[in-house]
């Protein structure tokens, strides 16, 4: 939702805003209001997006973004995970999505113009080879089990908690694309990816 003026909004884009606001801005799409705007916003959200970035530090900073969300918002118990914030859970494959799109789309400029959904991103990113494609079927099967599995929790009224045995297979492959990209320890700390060799 923009409610700043529309030249506030960009300065703050190109001046100020932190990589979590440019990673929603991977998601941002115009759905209705003046023609003028939306072409504007469209502009100024290629332009962004397509601005270089340091590999290393937009690692870094996707990783402490999550590990700031994972322990606000996480509400994964002992025997179970939280669908949408756990550990290898919906989240994270977003964010694995989003970091992929402002990693790439200096010098792959369709990258910014691809649809706004996480598993649409995703395919496209093993289409171009940025991402390896038998990675991408797991994340894109984990991500729709996942979203299946909400909107039946939703239907029934039931809180956002899946049985860790329920997720252990598809929470083992984000986990492992996610090491893979972002050479994070345990802890969900970013260890240096430069010395790992990516």
């Amino acid at each position: 939702l923009l409610v700043s003026h529309i030249d506030a909004f960009q300065d703050y884009q190109k001046n100020e805003a932190w990589t979590w606001e440019h990673q929603a801005l991977t998601r941002a799409r115009v759905v209705a209001g003046d023609q003028t705007i939306a072409d504007w916003f469209g502009q100024l959200r290629r332009s962004i997006l397509a601005q270089p970035r340091e590999p290393k530090i937009l690692a870094s900073e996707v990783v402490k973004m999550r590990a700031k969300m994972r322990s606000s918002l996480d509400q994964s118990t002992p025997e179970a995970f939280d669908i949408k914030q756990g550990l290898g859970m919906m989240v994270d494959i977003e964010f694995i999505a989003q970091y992929v799109v402002l990693k790439h789309a200096s010098n792959q400029a369709s990258a910014i113009d691809w649809p706004t959904r996480t598993t649409r991103q995703l395919l496209l990113a093993a289409q171009y080879k940025l991402l390896d494609s038998a990675q991408v079927a797991s994340l894109v099967e984990a991500y729709r089990f996942y979203r299946e599995s909400s909107n039946l929790l939703l239907l029934r009224g039931e809180s956002k908690l899946l049985s860790r045995a329920l997720t252990e297979p598809h929470r083992a492959a984000v986990l492992a694309v996610w090491q893979h990209l972002f050479n994070h320890n345990d802890d969900g700390e970013f260890e240096d990816v430069e010395s790992s060799g990516q």
